[in-house]
């Protein structure tokens, strides 16, 4: 099963079940970047979250963009689906699709339902891990591309320092004051400093600083075109600014950011000692000169 690709009829169909996740859905753009350069006949289609669906927009290796339920799957009639979300209902969407193919990750739910399941990645980055799966399928082994995310041109001027300052749990949480010293050393040096937030998060603390909350994540692909730098560990956030090539400064608790570090994108990665509060606002501003990154 190994070189399923091969195997197919030429211009079959495909579909590739993606993760509910912003962040996870653009690590996957690099596997399908190798099935398509395998097997360019094959047409496939990304199964995905409404809020996820601007991932695969203008993509050149997705032919259209499904809505996670079994009709539109059935109507779609792919010959092979595969399953990068790894969860019971993705299993389930996957293994109804109809397809003679079905492949997953290893560490799926119900992996053993699939007619064929890539090798233990060994906890590697989730791009080597969906990567992984493509070359199981018969795409050639090779380094591993950068993530693709189609978006305008950067704006000629990026003097923005963009900064997230939430997280979704405590422990990845810097204290707000931090933020606000990383803020008005990186101001003194000439940046526009922005924050920026979700649907549910409250910038008032950095009122004297322009704010620019995001209704939806698609919303922070403008913004971050603007930006010279951006600072924050806010997943999807990370993984947008890494697909754009937009130099971070990633902040993180001390087990740092595993499988879901920025890909292949200029970065630095600052880990606390005991917690997330040992680093230090001069470290951050250290580590946005050795990226390079100028007003």
């Amino acid at each position: 099963m190994e070189e399923a690709l091969s195997r197919l009829p030429r211009a079959s169909k495909g579909a590739v079940v993606c993760p509910r996740s912003v962040g996870q859905c653009i690590l996957t753009t690099p596997a399908i970047r190798l099935m398509k350069q395998r097997r360019p006949d094959i047409l496939w289609a990304a199964v995905a979250e409404a809020d996820c669906r601007f991932v695969f927009e203008d993509n050149p290796g997705i032919a259209t963009i499904l809505s996670p339920h079994l009709p539109p799957l059935w109507s779609w009639r792919p010959r092979i689906c595969v399953d990068f979300q790894g969860s019971v209902r993705s299993l389930v969407l996957t293994e109804l699709s109809g397809a003679e193919v079905t492949a997953g990750l290893p560490e799926a739910a119900g992996a053993w339902a699939y007619s064929t399941v890539a090798p233990d990645s060994g906890g590697a980055h989730w791009a080597e891990c969906c990567a992984g799966l493509a070359f199981h399928l018969g795409a050639p082994r090779q380094e591993v591309p950068a993530a693709a995310l189609a978006a305008p041109e950067a704006a000629e001027e990026r003097r923005s320092a963009l900064i997230y300052p939430f997280a979704a749990a405590r422990e990845r949480t810097w204290p707000a004051e931090s933020f606000l010293d990383t803020a008005r050393e990186l101001q003194r040096r000439g940046f526009e400093v922005v924050f920026t937030a979700g649907r549910k998060d409250d910038l008032s603390p950095f009122s004297a600083y322009r704010l620019a909350p995001a209704a939806a994540a698609r919303e922070w692909i403008p913004v971050l075109l603007k930006a010279a730098v951006f600072i924050g560990n806010h997943t999807d956030l990370t993984q947008i600014a890494a697909a754009l090539q937009v130099p971070q400064v990633v902040v993180c608790p001390p087990g740092g950011c595993g499988r879901m570090a920025p890909w292949k994108a200029p970065a630095e990665i600052l880990t606390g000692g005991d917690s997330i509060n040992s680093v230090d606002p001069a470290q951050v501003v250290a580590a946005v000169e050795r990226l390079g990154v100028k007003p």
